[in-house]
C-alpha cells in the first residue's frame, strides 16, 4: 500500500505524514527505499529556524522521520530553540485553531525529548506541558484535547504519551520489544543519552 502512494507525486503528500513511511518501512522489517527516502526529504523544507510549514506538526513528523532512519535532525538547535519559544503560558503549543492543533503539545514534547538532550529550558518545557496535560483530565478519569473537553480515546492517547516522555508516568518493564515503533515514538530511546 505504501509503495503504491509512494509511486504518486509526493509534492501532494500532507506535511503530517512523513514519518508515516520510515515507520511503516521499518514496522515490516525494511528500511525506507532510497528513493523514496530522497523524495520524501525533499519535501521536508526547513526555514531558517527550523520549522517546516511554520507548524509543530510537521515539524515533529520531520524530528521522528530522521529519528526513524538513524539521523541527525538538520536544524535540531534552531528548531529546539523554535519550539521552547512557542510554548505558551499555560504548558502548551497552539499555533493554529484548536482543531488543528490538537495534538501540538505532545509533537513539541517529541522534538525537545528526542533533540533536546540535556539542556536545561527542554527539560522545563517539558515539566510544564506536563502540568497542562494534567489539566486536561476530566472527572471522567479520562482526557479532553484541552481543558474542559470531553474526554476521547485520542486525546488519551496524545496526553499519556505526553505524560510518559516527561516522566510522570512511568512505562511497563520490560518494555516490549521494539518500542521506538509503538505509534508516534512516546517510547523511543533519547537520541543524546541513549536512555529509555
Amino acid at each position: 500500500m505504501f509503495e503504491e502512494i509512494l509511486r504518486a507525486d509526493y509534492k501532494t503528500l500532507p506535511a503530517y505524514s512523513t514519518s508515516f513511511f520510515p515507520l511503516a518501512h521499518r514496522c515490516y522489517g525494511r528500511p525506507i527505499p532510497r528513493e523514496a527516502d530522497q523524495k520524501i526529504r525533499a519535501t521536508m523544507v526547513q526555514a531558517d529556524d527550523g520549522y517546516l510549514n511554520d507548524h509543530v506538526a510537521a515539524t515533529f513528523h520531520a524530528a521522528h522521520y530522521y529519528r526513524l532512519v538513524g539521523e541527525q535532525t538538520p536544524k535540531a538547535r534552531q528548531m529546539l530553540d523554535r519550539t521552547v519559544r512557542d510554548q505558551k503560558p499555560d504548558g502548551s503549543w497552539f499555533l493554529n485553531l484548536p482543531s488543528r492543533d490538537r495534538h501540538a503539545t505532545f509533537d513539541a514534547v517529541f522534538t525537545l525529548r528526542q533533540l533536546g538532550g540535556e539542556r536545561e529550558d527542554c527539560r522545563r518545557a517539558i515539566e510544564r506541558a506536563a502540568r497542562w496535560a494534567l489539566s486536561c483530565r476530566n472527572a471522567d478519569g479520562g482526557f479532553g484535547h484541552f481543558p474542559g473537553s470531553t474526554s476521547d480515546a485520542d486525546a488519551v492517547y496524545f496526553h499519556v504519551g505526553t505524560l510518559v516522555m516527561a516522566g510522570f508516568l512511568k512505562p511497563a518493564e520490560p518494555l516490549p520489544k521494539e518500542p521506538e515503533l509503538l505509534s508516534w515514538g512516546h517510547l523511543m530511546g533519547v537520541e543524546a543519552t541513549g536512555k529509555r
